[in-house]
């Protein structure tokens, strides 16, 4: 593989997994504001209901280690990016009149899009050289912590912009927690032709 490619591939799996992280983290914003000002829950019951999502995403990263050793980089990659587009469409489709059940089982499906794709994505785009590897590691680690900072300001201003209207409360907040999912959707549809784009480039490792 030809440098100027394999560095194209890494690039896209280096965004790809900012994308990621983005709307892991807007999700993880939006959900528990929404349930606490629409569904009038308390910040307790908010948490334990994202729970159980976010103990099977972090059960299931091992899983997804599996399948990609046995089957390779797209299809555990492309499932979790599917996952989470189904996630973040359900919320948009249900943002005003979402239930406590309806919000578990989204997350769950954000969180298990995350088990299948985050470090299958990492593993696959970072076949550096022995010298670049933990450049490339660095990378990955810095734009997470950046990707959590972008994520969680651009949902928090969507929903700002919306809970300074006139008028309900609750109704305003959860307009902009459907214009939120809209533009996670939105995340996620371009995050599919960035990874596509990524896995097109092949998986043949650079030698040093």
């Amino acid at each position: 593989m030809h440098a100027p490619r394999h560095a194209e591939k890494f690039n896209a799996h280096l965004f790809s997994f900012f994308l990621i992280q983005v709307l892991v983290v807007g999700v993880a914003f939006v959900l528990p504001n929404y349930m606490q000002i629409v569904s009038h829950t308390t910040a307790i019951v908010a948490s334990l209901v994202l729970l159980p999502g976010a103990l099977i995403g972090a059960c299931l990263a091992p899983i997804g280690g599996k399948i990609y050793d046995q089957l390779g980089p797209k299809k555990p990659i492309l499932l979790g990016l599917v996952l989470q587009l189904l996630s973040v469409v359900l919320l948009a489709i249900v943002a005003d009149h979402a239930t406590t059940i309806l919000i578990l089982i989204a997350y769950t499906l954000t969180m298990l899009g995350i088990g299948f794709a985050a470090g299958n994505i990492m593993t696959n785009g970072n076949q550096l050289s022995k010298q670049q590897n933990a450049d490339g590691n660095a990378l990955f680690n810095t734009l997470q912590q950046f990707a959590g900072a972008v994520g969680t300001s651009i949902v928090s201003v969507i929903f700002g912009l919306f809970q300074r209207n006139a008028g309900n409360y609750a109704a305003n907040t959860t307009n902009g927690a459907q214009l939120a999912f809209i533009y996670l959707i939105g995340v996620v549809l371009i995050n599919l032709i960035s990874i596509s784009i990524g896995l097109h480039k092949g998986t043949t490792n650079i030698k040093s």
